[in-house]
């Protein structure tokens, strides 16, 4: 009897800080539809320019190299093979809400060569290099996010909300409960889940969920397996975790696989 191979959706890296993350490498795959809690800008990052394909919910496919995918709005991503770079934004961030007020909230958005093409070259020769620059890496990520933020004022977070972003921070691997969170910032469970939605765009539950995705994600790609992951990010066991992924991104963990090298991998 022959075993199963595993299918991969894509090999790569993911680099995760407080308010976004970088997902860079080979697309194999197609996801499946889903929605996460994240603001997305995707750049086709390959030397021969090849376009991707995005199809939000009730609207046609559409090939671009550049592109943004409002928070929450559900849709599919196929890479066709391409080398790719995914920019988390989280929408509940200066940067974040910037974004929506720019690029609107229920549609993809094509981005421009003028505004991408840089940063897209600049993350390929870091990510790609012999050895790989992941502090240039970084930079250039998050300097996009600023570049195409910057021209749109936004009004901070609610003090509140943030001090419980502050806390999940610390509780990620444990319990952490609607209530708990609004003892740590003096209000009653009812309305921190209403000023919760109406300054992030999600429930609380969601939102714990999205941060130990991030948190999972970070320990996989320091090595630890997708039990160690599940475990250290407070999910019940590797199935929760497996699920909730798949949910969020389209894919199984296991079907991501961490690049090691640098122009070894291209």
């Amino acid at each position: 009897m022959r075993a199963a191979r595993l299918r991969i959706g894509g090999v790569g890296r993911i680099y995760v800080w407080e308010d976004g993350s970088l997902w860079i490498g080979r697309s194999i795959g197609s996801a499946t539809p889903h929605s996460h809690h994240a603001v997305q800008l995707t750049l086709s990052i390959g030397r021969d320019g090849g376009a991707f394909e995005l199809q939000a919910a009730g609207s046609l496919p559409r090939e671009a190299r550049f592109a943004l995918v409002p928070a929450h709005l559900r849709h599919v991503f196929d890479g066709r093979g391409g080398e790719i770079a995914h920019v988390f934004v989280a929408p509940e961030s200066r940067e974040g809400r910037a974004l929506a007020r720019r690029f609107g909230v229920g549609a993809v958005a094509e981005l421009t060569a003028e505004a991408c093409a840089p940063a897209a070259a600049a993350m390929a020769r870091s990510f790609f290099a012999a050895e790989r620059d992941e502090g240039r890496l970084l930079d250039t990520a998050q300097s996009l996010i600023r570049r195409l933020a910057a021209t749109v004022p936004a009004e901070p977070l609610d003090r509140r909300i943030a001090a419980v972003r502050a806390h999940v921070a610390r509780n990620i691997a444990g319990k952490l409960t609607l209530a708990e969170a609004a003892r740590a910032v003096h209000l009653s469970p009812g309305r921190l889940r209403h000023v919760f939605v109406e300054e992030t765009g999600t429930t609380f539950r969601a939102y714990v969920v999205w941060r130990r995705l991030l948190r999972a994600t970070t320990i996989m790609m320091d090595g630890g397996s997708w039990t160690e992951a599940a475990h250290g990010a407070g999910f019940a066991d590797s199935a929760h975790l497996s699920r909730s992924f798949r949910r969020m991104f389209g894919v199984s963990p296991a079907m991501l696989v961490r690049d090691e090298g640098g122009s070894a991998a291209r």
